[in-house]
């Protein structure tokens, strides 16, 4: 079975994970990405990433990410059923799955 490349530069793509959720950004963390509606943040090291948005889920781009306890639905039914705050996330990019790799039977 092929390993994974996931890192910084292309955990969105493809990928799938359940994200433990935070009540804030730990402070040490950047900001890398922005988008209209979904914020990026990044440990020094490189080694987690934090995710603020308003809709988690399968469909966001090419990836299914899961906010944990939570319903793991499509990520507009998650948007249309969560209060509309946005939710914050913490994953470690090791978890992440690249769903581009064929798994062996």
């Amino acid at each position: 079975m092929e390993t994974s490349n996931i890192n910084i530069d292309n955990f969105f793509e493809a990928t799938l994970g359940v994200w433990k959720e935070i009540k804030e950004v730990p402070n040490d963390y950047t900001l890398f990405y922005s988008t209209y509606d979904s914020k990026y943040f990044k440990s020094k090291d490189e080694d987690f990433l934090v995710r603020i948005s308003g809709h988690w889920g399968s469909g966001i781009r090419e990836c299914n990410w899961y906010l944990n306890g939570y319903a793991r639905n499509n990520s507009f039914l998650f948007k249309k059923t969560v209060d509309g705050k946005a939710k914050i996330g913490i994953i470690r990019i090791s978890d992440l799955k690249d769903l581009r790799i064929k798994e062996s039977a």
